[in-house]
């Protein structure tokens, strides 16, 4: 292990080389055969020097490293405030929307929704580990895979949102200035004319993303402007895109609709009935007679079957069994 260099070496002063204190040395490095290019004092005084500068390089070095270390030991253990407590709880940000914030960076509305606050305070964020030496370790946090972006946000999500978002600004250290922009960035939009609107609250919903991205897109280029002031040409273009999309919604629906439809009738059945079959004794019954009405059909068969049963009575057989006027 290194050995720990408690002062800084980059400014030490340079020892007098050519002087007496090292006459010895000089003397040693002329005469060393080795050395065949040293061949006086001022030779051997410029080699000590250099021999000293490249050691004393390679301490500057180390205490550079030493003292990056120590500022990461004192930035994971800070040192504890004896006596001091707190009166309240510290307003509680998503690790990842905090990173976002103090950077002055966009960062979706989502991770201020309590559903992304009880995500943060689980303590399941996944971080990535630089790769690097010791001195330059910093840990990176990874965006939630369950965030969802602004424009697909309802009303009332981006209402419950707007107000932890509005107190992560101070972390952030942002100006008073830029408080009050954003605080009346949120109430213009709720007293807009607009939210009286059918769809009203779609459209603004869509105004509300693209205007925070384009704020932040220009916040970087140091040239932000006053978020406050509603647009009206914006609005009119995110009114137009909220319609066609309403529009497209309403054909899909209707395709949708058609398609079950058509389903339906597929699984109708399509067998035709079977025609009706007759027994070969009834299709081959003779018929004697061919009326023309049922009345007259039965009393022509009545006949016929008194006709055939008297036909069978013995001629020795009572006057009564006989047809009146035989």
């Amino acid at each position: 292990m290194d050995k720990k260099h408690e002062i800084d070496r980059s400014n030490l002063p340079y020892s007098d080389y050519g002087g007496a204190r090292w006459a010895s040395l000089r003397n040693t490095l002329i005469s060393y055969s080795r050395l065949p290019d040293i061949t006086n004092d001022e030779q051997a005084a410029q080699y000590i020097r250099q021999l000293w500068e490249s050691e004393n390089a390679g301490s500057r070095d180390r205490y550079e490293i030493q003292q990056q270390q120590d500022q990461l030991l004192l930035k994971r253990d800070p040192p504890i405030q004896k006596g001091v407590g707190i009166n309240s709880l510290p307003v509680f940000i998503h690790p990842y929307a905090k990173a976002l914030v103090v950077a002055r960076k966009y960062v979706p509305l989502w991770y201020f929704l309590p559903v992304a606050k009880a995500e943060g305070k689980s303590g399941t964020l996944e971080f990535l580990l630089d790769n690097r030496p010791s001195e330059s370790l910093t840990l990176v946090l990874r965006p939630s895979p369950n965030a969802i972006p602004d424009s697909h946000l309802s009303w009332t999500q981006i209402c419950l949102a707007r107000k932890g978002f509005l107190e992560a600004l101070k972390v952030g250290e942002y100006t008073l200035e830029y408080i009050t922009m954003f605080t009346d960035f949120y109430a213009n939009m709720d007293m807009h004319p607009e939210m009286c609107n059918i769809d009203g609250d779609r459209v603004m919903i869509h105004y509300h993303s693209e205007m925070r991205i384009a704020w932040y897109n220009a916040l970087e280029r140091g040239e932000p402007f006053d978020l406050a002031v509603i647009s009206e040409n914006i609005l009119e273009a995110s009114r137009q895109k909220i319609d066609r999309r309403i529009h497209e919604e309403r054909l899909e629906n209707m395709r949708a609709e058609t398609a079950a439809a058509q389903a339906g009738l597929d699984q109708l059945p399509t067998d035709e009935p079977s025609p009706r079959h007759f027994s070969s004794r009834a299709n081959h019954r003779a018929h004697p007679y061919r009326s023309t009405s049922p009345r007259k059909a039965s009393s022509k068969n009545a006949d016929r079957a008194y006709d055939d049963a008297h036909s069978r009575i013995p001629p020795s057989a009572p006057r009564s069994f006989r047809r009146s006027g035989e």
